[in-house]
């Protein structure tokens, strides 16, 4: 049968096709010759090639008079199931069903058993590196003449067997795969010396073999493992999940390693991302690059004290919505936003009271612009839930710098979501903001979402992609351990919000000097003795003074020291403002 399928299919072999007895299975086109252009027919290339061939096998199989079953045949699939093994992109690898059939195997009583287990592992021998090695104990037992004495020697063999057939050594190669077989068997492969195993013994301390997936070992005793990606194709898979996804929404490259870097490793990820971003077309054409300047620093005292809220006026959206209102905890970087249809007291009112008091508690200070909430509507409002509502000074915006500049990253991914269709806004809003929340910190090094709820996130990639938060570890595990588990990560967020408060410290610190440094202020006062009008600009040492102590006698102030300000340049500094980095 096999000659006769290969004569039939010859010219096809290997190119399309190779056969095994009366299976015929058709190879697609690598991953990444998917994205080609389409064809003169309108097809994708990709897909009118794999017809073209499909048709070819036919017709030959048409020629010489050969049946197919209907029933039986699959076109078209991501993966189909060829002698007992998974035929994917990815390559081949035993059926797990079976795998875990062996795997329940008790040991052997008989030579019966034994050759029934042996009969199912020489079915994945190429699976399993040195496999004459690894099963000459049970194979002795096979002998003629020989009494049947089952000893650890012969139980060893066979666990050996069954844990190193979950390892799916298609998905690694060179040294993780070393390493995959090294914890699969604890034993010194046959064609290793002894430098070599001694290397891949010390390297394997760095890695855990679970569920047949190879995971690097934290650097930090409550850290997760990181699953070990070595395929190419699955590489591409993440770094599309982690940026060009709705929740993911183009972020940059530190945005999207950090994220990825938590629950994945592969050598050289960071320039993977870099390339990866570098190209994406949506980032080129509609990215551009943003100038700020350091700012003065202040300092939360707690997680939740103070927010910071502003307006941003958008496009004409979904629903007739017009305007986003965003609001910021100022230690966590946390966001929360909404839609509006207009910039009412009332709707901004609402979406503080809805969105952040009834979700996280009363807040000891809320920071506005005055524009937005200067109406004494605002004041009696907010006043009724307990929230300390404070505006920015007259003329002076810049005091909600956190906010600011919280924006262009939040309107930038709404823009690279529309893709053009920017009345769409509205609905892509809570994926723009989820994506905020869960891309760490440059400044604290952490999510905010993981310092406001004191965990990390699962990401949707998570459950196709296992990554170690995302096992199934409630399976044999009680209550009371789960609990103690929780009990443990509580505690743990109050030291990483003390060091996220101690960093932010540092970086605001930091910032304040190099503003200080990098612009060159003038020394300068003006002041009218008797009046308490002052307005003052700092020299390079010290730092900038309030803008005004009072503004209502400015004008007759410039009158009276200048020459109605005709003869006088009287300069401020607009980068000496309240905000924070």
């Amino acid at each position: 049968m096999q000659n006769a399928m290969h004569k039939v299919l010859r010219e096809f072999v290997p190119e399309i096709t190779i056969t095994f007895l009366d299976d015929i299975p058709m190879k697609g086109c690598a991953t990444e010759e998917k994205d080609e252009a389409v064809d003169a027919t309108g097809c994708r290339k990709f897909v009118s090639d794999h017809v073209r061939d499909v048709g070819k096998i036919l017709n030959r199989l048409r020629e010489v008079h050969l049946t197919l079953s209907g029933e039986k045949s699959r076109f078209g699939v991501p993966e189909i199931l060829v002698v007992g093994h998974v035929c994917d992109s990815s390559g081949r690898r035993p059926n797990p069903v079976k795998v875990e059939a062996i795997a329940r195997l008790a040991d052997c009583r008989s030579t019966t058993e034994v050759r029934r287990f042996l009969g199912s592992c020489v079915f994945f021998r190429l699976s399993i590196p040195h496999y004459a090695h690894m099963a000459e104990p049970l194979y002795a037992l096979l002998k003629k003449g020989k009494k049947f004495i089952w000893s650890l020697l012969h139980h060893d063999a066979m666990e050996k067997l069954k844990k190193i057939l979950p390892f799916k050594k298609d998905l690694y190669g060179g040294k993780l795969r070393d390493i995959g077989f090294y914890l699969s068997t604890l034993e010194r492969r046959g064609d290793w010396n002894e430098a070599e195993f001694k290397k891949i013994r010390q390297k394997a301390y760095g890695f855990l073999l679970r569920d047949g997936y190879l995971w690097k070992r934290p650097k930090r005793m409550d850290g997760d493992f990181l699953r070990v990606v070595d395929d190419e194709d699955t590489k591409l898979e993440l770094l599309k999940e982690f940026h060009e996804t709705l929740w993911a929404r183009h972020r940059g490259v530190w945005a999207t390693y950090t994220k990825l870097n938590e629950r994945y490793w592969w050598k050289g990820m960071y320039n993977d991302v870099d390339k990866f971003v570098g190209s994406c077309l949506h980032c080129q054409f509609y990215s551009k690059v943003r100038h700020r300047d350091g700012l003065v620093p202040t300092y939360p005292p707690s997680i939740h004290f103070r927010w910071v809220l502003d307006l941003v006026m958008m496009p004409p959206g979904l629903w007739g919505m017009r305007y986003l209102v965003l609001a910021r905890e100022d230690l966590s970087n946390f966001v929360e936003g909404r839609a509006l249809r207009t910039k009412s007291v009332e709707g901004i009112s609402r979406f503080v009271l809805e969105d952040i008091v009834c979700r996280y508690g009363s807040v000891g200070s809320l920071r506005a612009e005055r524009g937005d909430l200067n109406a004494e509507e605002a004041r009696t409002f907010f006043r009724r839930y307990g929230v300390n509502l404070k505006l920015t000074t007259a003329m002076n915006p810049e005091c909600i710098g956190k906010s600011e500049r919280g924006h262009p990253p939040i309107v930038h991914a709404l823009v690279k979501a529309c893709d053009g269709k920017y009345r769409q806004w509205p609905r892509l809003l809570p994926f723009a903001l989820w994506a905020d929340k869960s891309t760490h910190s440059t400044t604290t090094g952490y999510m905010p979402v993981q310092l406001m709820l004191g965990q990390k996130p699962i990401m949707p990639i998570e459950d196709t992609v296992l990554s170690w938060v995302s096992l199934p570890w409630e399976d044999g595990v009680d209550h009371k351990t789960l609990l103690a588990l929780r009990i443990r990560q509580l505690e743990r967020r109050e030291e990483d919000l003390a060091d996220a408060q101690e960093k932010l410290k540092q970086a605001r610190l930091k910032n304040k000097f190099r503003f200080d440094k990098t612009h060159r202020l003038r020394p300068k006062q003006i002041k009218l003795d008797g009046t308490p009008l002052r307005l003052a600009i700092a020299g390079k040492r010290v730092k900038l003074f309030k803008r005004r102590d009072d503004t209502s006698e400015l004008l007759d102030f410039i009158d009276l020291e200048h020459g109605a300000a005709n003869n006088q340049n009287i300069e401020e500094n607009d980068d000496a403002e309240e905000e924070e980095d």
